[in-house]
């Protein structure tokens, strides 16, 4: 499969005294309000292509966030789109020989099912999408699946992300990194979950966050933001 993957970097940070945070904090909302600013008015000129269910998206050198992912060569096709439960996801794509051990972590972890209303493993929490990826001729990119996007038509504020823990379960590697990469001249066939989580109000039981049950409407996939704005339009996808 010739699949390499990354994990996140340190983060390094910086103490100072009081008025030189203070200063420095003041010169970071500017900053940020100009940043702001500049990225709204430049957006209303950043071309956007639409593509189908069944189309080859060629990224071009396109990219969510990092211009070092270096995506010439790489392309994308989402070949299906469905909404399942996290035990219906391991059960169908699972490869790992403590499935159901590792699912049941999971649920814990996210305290599925609890009195807090968080949904069990057999709630539809995933929208999983059937993509290949190809890698014509290029060995040194790479795509950060950490950025790719499910933008629901109807409440675009409430992307949903990658599911890295049951992603684990079919692409073993998967559920510790970021990113992967393809051997030049291949392809390989994925089934990616994503999740939406809902953060928990402070002090309750069972961890902060649970992953919120998913709506019957249409969505966008989206796999680059610049230079070239690439979206995948998913339609509402079925239920299992």
């Amino acid at each position: 499969m010739g699949m390499r993957f990354w994990t996140s970097g340190a983060i390094s940070l910086i103490k100072g005294k009081k008025v030189v945070a203070v200063a420095l904090i003041a010169v970071l909302v500017i900053a940020f309000c100009a940043r702001v600013a500049f990225v709204n008015a430049d957006a209303q000129h950043l071309e956007v292509q639409t593509y189908e269910i069944g189309e080859k998206v060629d990224l071009d050198g396109s990219f969510l966030e990092y211009a070092t992912e270096n995506t010439a060569g790489y392309s994308i096709r989402v070949t299906g789109a469905r909404i399942m439960s996290s035990r219906e996801y391991a059960e169908a794509y699972g490869v790992v020989a403590d499935v159901d051990d590792k699912l049941m972590s999971i649920s814990q972890a996210l305290g599925a099912g609890d009195s807090e209303g968080a949904p069990a493993l057999d709630e539809k929490t995933e929208v999983v999408l059937d993509v290949e990826v190809a890698n014509t001729d290029n060995d040194d990119g790479y795509l950060m699946a950490l950025s790719w996007r499910l933008i629901p038509e109807k409440t675009r504020d409430a992307a949903f992300q990658p599911d890295f823990d049951l992603w684990g379960l079919a692409n073993p590697a998967m559920g510790e990194q970021i990113g992967f990469t393809i051997r030049s001249g291949s392809s390989m066939s994925l089934h990616i979950p994503f999740k939406r989580d809902i953060v928990r109000p402070p002090l309750k039981s069972n961890g902060y966050s649970y992953i919120a049950v998913v709506q019957s409407e249409s969505y966008y996939f989206q796999v680059s933001n610049v230079p070239v704005r690439r979206v995948v339009d998913l339609g509402v996808p079925e239920r299992t």
